[in-house]
């Protein structure tokens, strides 16, 4: 087993340890098909109501430190590799209207706010966020 490796469990590890119910969201997100943009019942559950889930960002769009929209993924560094994740391990989350965070690169974190089916070729479910908060890894 190599250092990426391990590291990549260490995380998932500590992930799945302290935020179950977030482990059970992208579980649920997961299920459909990459190339699916119709919702399961398991996941109509969870759209158009807000919800929390834990992940890390990739910055799509950022002035001054202050981002106003990311990509969330379930692991650390998914989105940068090449390939990239499949669009149904992706959350393209846009923050409410007027609100903005600070750029958490790399780090883990809890998005509060309410999940739809996405229109993006690279995510399959899109996000409008009320909040962001840092996690501790």
């Amino acid at each position: 087993m190599g250092i990426g490796t391990i590291l990549i469990w260490m995380c998932t590890f500590s992930f799945a340890a302290d935020l179950p119910q977030s482990i059970a969201v992208w579980d649920t997100l997961t299920t459909i098909s990459p190339a699916s943009t119709k919702a399961t019942p398991k996941i109509k559950g969870l759209l158009a109501k807000p919800i929390e889930v834990a992940g890390f960002t990739v910055v799509n769009e950022m002035d001054s430190n202050e981002v106003s929209e990311f990509l969330l993924t379930q692991y650390p560094g998914s989105c940068i590799h090449v390939p990239p994740p499949p669009p149904n391990h992706m959350i393209h989350v846009v923050m409410q209207k007027g609100k903005t965070t600070p750029n958490f690169y790399d780090k883990r974190v809890v998005v509060h706010g309410v999940l739809q089916m996405g229109t993006r070729i690279d995510s399959s479910y899109e996000m409008i966020a009320d909040d962001v908060k840092l996690l501790p890894l």
